[in-house]
């Protein structure tokens, strides 16, 4: 219903690519429709490596607006040192509005921050403190993760839209649909009074 190149806008990918890195774009997942799933839940493992801490994955769950059914790409993580998990649930009217990480070799704190004011973060101190810069153009809704891992998670990006674009795609969406529906039980009606006129 809408064309991805102008509504979703993507951050900086901080961190690194190794000869060893997979690759992930969860935009990709989501398909043409990525405007009509809610974050739901974001899963970090973490560990330790050479006595510091870092991020050993990341996993985004997603929740149907039209169907409410929840759907995921999968675990991006390594089990570098893995240690342990930690999960944040969104509540129904909450969603993410800004994102941070640090980079040594590897991600080692990652963090988020919700529309409620909640502030998620996992990981240590160790690295340069990135800043995501997605607020350029006013308030945004953060839908998507990209990036790469391998034995840890190796670099990591946000697919966003602000909020005037979100809302201008839904409600142009929904009218969309609606026609789409009027149209159909026209098409019906006439294939039926067509078929009612044959002898």
């Amino acid at each position: 219903m809408t064309n991805i190149e102008k509504i979703a806008k993507r951050s900086c990918q901080f961190g690194w690519i190794h000869p060893d890195s997979k690759h992930f774009d969860d935009l990709e997942f989501l398909g043409d429709n990525f405007l009509y799933y809610k974050v739901t839940k974001i899963k970090i493992w973490s560990g330790k490596k050479e006595k510091k801490t870092i991020v050993n994955g990341i996993q985004f769950f997603y929740k149907s607006l039209i169907d409410g059914k929840e759907v995921t790409p999968g675990e991006y993580k390594g089990e570098q040192g893995l240690e342990k998990c930690d999960e944040l649930f969104l509540n129904q009217n909450e969603y993410l509005v800004d994102y941070h990480v640090r980079i040594d070799t590897e991600v080692t704190q990652i963090g988020f921050t919700t529309n409620k004011g909640r502030v998620f973060k996992i990981g240590g101190e160790v690295g340069e403190d990135k800043i995501a810069m997605i607020k350029d153009k006013g308030p945004a809704i953060i839908l998507a993760i990209f990036g790469c891992y391998g034995p840890e998670l190796q670099s990591c990006g946000v697919v966003y839209v602000t909020k005037k674009d979100y809302m201008e795609a839904l409600f142009l969406g929904y009218f969309e649909l609606k026609y789409l529906l009027k149209k159909n039980e026209e098409f019906k009606k006439n294939a039926q009074s067509k078929e009612s006129s044959l002898p």
